[in-house]
Order: C-alpha cells, then structure tokens, then sequence
C-alpha cells in the first residue's frame, strides 16, 4: 500500500519539475540554453531547480530595470543644448568604423569623437605608474569601477594614495562587484573615514531585515566586470587590469612562467566623458546619487588634447541587445584581410562562431590568442577547446599563450579598427557580466595594439587540427562535460 506521505512527495516533487521546465521554457530563447537546463532541471529536480534559480534565471530585479530606464538621463553628457561639438578627423575613417558607429548609435551607444590623446599600455607596472600619476595629479574627483580590489603589494599602496586624496579634499568614489571583491570592508572603512565614498556593486549578503526582498535582488550571475578610473573628467583608463599584484606580472600563475599579458588604454580628452557616463550610471545605480555638472562632464573644447579618435561601447544584461558584442560581430563581418581575437577564456555564442567561420572561409585570416595548460580557469578553458574543431576545421587559426597568462581583451581587424577593454570573448561578457570597451579608429593607435598582438603570436603555440585530434579521451570527456555550462561561460 503507498504511503501517503510518499504519494505527496512524489507529487511535489513531479510538481517542481513541470514548473521548473515550464519557467526554463519561458525564460530561455536559446533552444540550447533551454534544453540544458530542461535537462538538468528533469535530472536533478531539487539541485537543478535551484541553480537555475540562482544561476540561469537572470531574471532583471527592479532596480535593474530602473538602471536601464535611467541611461538616457545620461546621454550624451558632453553636448551642450542639443549640440555635441565634434573635433575634426585627422584621417579618413574606415568602412569597418562607419558600419559599427551606424549599429552603436542604434543601440543608444554615443558616438566616437576625435581630440583624445591614447596610450596603449602594455605591461601592469607601465599601467600603473601612469595611473598613480594622474590620481596624484588629480584636482576634484577620482572615480574608480574594479572588478577585484585587492589590499596587497599592490592595492595597499593605492589606498593609501585614495585615502590621502580623500583627506585633501578631492572627492574619491570607489565601486568594486560584490563577487569579484568579497572583502571591501577595509577598503571602504579606510576610504569613508577619510572622507571618500564607497559602495559594492549587488551585495550578495542578506542586509536588513527584509530577507525575501534581498532573495529578489540575488543575482549571482549578474556582475560588474568594468575595469574604469576617471581622474577629474579629462583622463579615463579602461582595460583588462584588476587591482592585485598578479597584475603587475612576475607572479608565478601557470605552469609555463609567470609573464602577465595584458592591454590597457589611459584616453585623455572628450571621449573622457563616455567612460565618466558609463561610471556615474553604476554609482546612480549603487547610491542613488547623480553626478552632474562641468565638474564631471567637461565641455568638449575643454578637453580636447591630441588627434585620435575613440568610442566607449558598454554592455550588460540591463541591455536588450549588447552593444559590445554586436560591434565585434559587425566588425567581423567587414573584415577583408586579417582579424585577430586576444582573449583568456573563448566561449564564443553560435552567431560568433558562425561570423568568425563565415570570415575564414571568405579567405579572411582569422586568429584567436587565449591562454595555454593548465589554464586559470580549468573549466572555462575545457569548454571553449570543445568549440575548436568547427573553428579549425573552416580556417581559424587558435594559439596559446605559453610565457604565463595572457588576460588582454582586444580585437583588432584589417589593421584599421581596434577595440580594448574588460570583455571577455566568451558567453558571461558577452550577455551576463557589465563589461566597457574602448573602440579605436586612429592608424596609430591600431597599429599599437596590432603591434602588441603581433608579439603575443609569436610567444604562443598553434593548436593545429592534427594536435587537437590527438587529445586523451580523458580531456575530451571533460570538454563534453565542461560544454553543458557555455551559456554561463
């Protein structure tokens, strides 16, 4: 005879599953993303149906919604009563630019603007060096976005520079992700007493008394990957560093050496504001303070400093469609001779892999740069080897970085269109993590980054069809496995 508490929990347990499949069904566009977690949800009801919850639902709690419909709040910081003064282009600018400055302007993104003065930073004590000089030179604010905000060799000294900026006067604004930097008290303990202000991007703990309000707004999955300083409006650095000692090279983080490649651009002049705008939205969205004003969004014949031309491209899941990964689509799309992809993770979507193929197959030469074994992240690397054999078998070139990590993120296509920044060419940059980006039009600032690339293949190893066939059935179950997560990769 059935039990009848047997009969209740079978029935719960049915229930769940068919709720959870229909939610899946509902909240996923993918069909591969759909089935994924449709099996997972059939295979392990409980288990399944929480990290969906937690990891695949991604659901935009309110006050994300209301960070989307504030962005046009602060459109175009730089132009002035409807009218955005535009230097003069120094140089002609290329089909690949004009085609993605048509989709970002349709997408709400502003537009590239000339009179900036860009430096390509190769290497983390370079990066830094200029960075604590223009905090040190800095006259009313300093406003800082970091994924992970370290108090070591390197972070300590930072702070210290922060607090003593703090103390004399100047505003100093610090946001770090909740996820990428766990331990922000003392960081935020030393800034506030000083003066400074600080706060974490989607808190991940349960403050207040209000616990299922907090279980709305969990959203583990969701994260502010941007990597942005902006010293009184007129210097702006985007890129790949974090604030930790590893960024600085020389610790040991792979098998292979302990080389930390990486690429940051410190921009000085009017496409300041782009970076500042992008900054002031989070800092709405954490504190719900505006930043307004010439103090923060200097008039364009104010700023104007060299002869490049840059556009700052955002992107994060309060965005229906990413502007970041569509400009690299289309830039793919138009490249007639050479595309080279820097990455350390490489879960590309199917519209990606498709373009990257497309452009190989029209004789483009496409190759992509990511890290070598053993990787930082042993299952974000398993899952984009997976994805190797359609890419090698249509033409794509792949290398591995040998000399130690390799964490730049850069495209840069025909030599005439460069982008740099904080996203990754994977799944989680791409549609889950709030990323920024610089895109470059100026010859000579792409000729850098193309230079920089360059010097990167020559250190890495080429993964040939051959070798890729030859892999132990061991890592070729765990790319199997491993694949199951790319829409979170």
């Amino acid at each position: 005879m059935l039990d009848i508490s047997d009969f209740l929990l079978g029935a719960l347990s049915y229930t769940l599953v068919v709720a959870m499949v229909l939610l899946v069904l509902i909240r996923k566009r993918e069909p591969s993303a759909a089935l994924g977690w449709g099996v997972t949800v059939v295979a392990l009801p409980v288990v399944g149906a929480a990290l969906f919850l937690f990891f695949g639902l991604n659901a935009l709690p309110r006050r994300l919604r209301n960070k989307r419909a504030h962005r046009d709040d602060y459109a175009e910081p730089n132009c002035v009563d409807d009218v955005c003064e535009m230097p003069e282009v120094a140089e002609p600018v290329s089909s690949v630019a004009r085609s993605v400055a048509r989709v970002s302007a349709a997408l709400g993104e502003p537009p590239s603007i000339g009179g900036n003065d860009v430096e390509i930073l190769e290497l983390g004590e370079e990066a830094f060096d200029e960075i604590f000089e223009a905090i040190r030179g800095a006259r009313h604010h300093i406003h800082i976005e970091k994924f992970i905000f370290k108090i070591d060799k390197l972070g300590a000294p930072l702070l210290e520079l922060l607090v003593a900026k703090a103390r004399a006067g100047i505003e100093v604004r610090v946001i770090v992700d909740a996820v990428g930097t766990p331990r922000s008290s003392r960081l935020f303990t030393e800034l506030r007493v000083a003066g400074g202000e600080g706060s974490v991007f989607m808190p991940m703990l349960p403050f207040g008394t209000r616990p299922l309000s907090w279980l709305k707004r969990f959203r583990p999955n969701l994260r502010n990957h941007r990597k942005i300083i902006v010293v009184d409006g007129e210097v702006g650095f985007v890129g790949g560093l974090n604030v930790g000692e590893e960024y600085l090279g020389g610790v040991l983080r792979t098998a292979q050496g302990n080389d930390w490649c990486d690429l940051h651009v410190r921009i000085s002049g009017p496409a300041v504001s782009s970076i500042q705008k992008v900054f002031a939205e989070d800092w709405d969205f954490c504190t719900r303070e505006r930043l307004e004003g010439q103090d923060y969004f200097p008039a364009v014949t104010d700023v104007m400093r060299g002869t490049s031309r840059v556009g700052i491209l955002s992107g994060g899941p309060d965005r229906d469609v990413n502007p970041i990964r569509k400009a690299i689509m289309l830039a793919i799309n138009d490249a007639e001779e050479r595309v080279v992809i820097a990455s350390p993770y490489v879960v590309p979507d199917a519209g990606l892999r498709d373009a990257l193929k497309l452009a190989a197959l029209c004789g483009v030469e496409v190759s992509i740069v990511t890290q070598s074994w053993p990787p930082e992240q042993i299952t974000t690397y398993l899952c984009g080897s997976y994805f190797y054999r359609e890419l090698l078998d249509a033409g794509v070139r792949i290398f591995e970085y040998l000399p130690g990590m390799i964490h730049a993120k850069a495209v840069v296509v025909d030599n005439v269109w460069a982008i740099v920044g904080s996203a990754n060419f994977d799944n989680r940059s791409l549609h889950l993590n709030f990323e920024i980006m610089a895109v470059l039009e100026t010859a000579s600032d792409v000729a850098v980054v193309s230079e920089r690339l360059d010097s990167v293949l020559e250190d890495s190893c080429e993964v040939t069809p051959e070798a890729y066939e030859a892999r132990s059935w061991k890592r070729q179950l765990g790319e199997s496995l491993a694949r199951l997560l790319a829409p979170v990769l």
